[in-house]
């Protein structure tokens, strides 16, 4: 008579603990989520400043091309001054460029993990609860099976 109860009961602590773990493994892939927006964000800002770095060398070293052009006599309208110093900008402007696409391609990396984050959370909650169906309805079955037995 209490076996179909007891077998209710279990099913019922089983299914709560099924819960329990879904939103645990839910919980922890929110918590990854959010790490792994950070170091989106993160990413993105290490570029530009290394992006603002590679200006300040190209500059620098433009004011060099320069100062050697003064010191050997020649002018900055000079012609293979010019050529030097274009040459010098066009460089120093891809590997700027080149930094903030790394940077967003990294950014993109981790956004990219942060969605397969966030649709773990969501599985994790639908399985626990799936999971917990499954059991309650897989107990009442043998509790419809025992009293059946009992008083069929």
């Amino acid at each position: 008579m209490f076996a179909p109860l007891i077998g209710l009961l279990g099913s019922a602590v089983s299914a709560v603990g099924t819960i329990a773990a879904g939103n645990a493994q839910a919980a922890a892939a929110e918590y990854q989520k959010k790490q792994d927006l950070i170091n989106a964000s993160q990413e993105q800002a290490a570029a530009q400043r290394k992006a603002e770095g590679e200006r300040i060398k190209t500059n620098r070293f433009i004011s060099s091309q320069k100062a050697a052009a003064g010191l050997s006599g020649g002018t900055t309208a000079d012609p293979s001054t010019l050529n030097q110093i274009g040459a010098t900008q066009q460089e120093g402007s891809l590997r700027e460029q080149f930094t903030l696409y790394e940077g967003q391609e990294k950014k993109r990396q981790w956004l990219t993990q942060a969605q397969a984050e966030d649709i773990q959370a969501k599985n994790a909650k639908q399985a626990g609860m799936l999971g917990a169906a499954g059991t309650i309805i897989g107990g009442l079955g043998g509790a419809a099976k025992s009293w059946s037995s009992a008083y069929g």
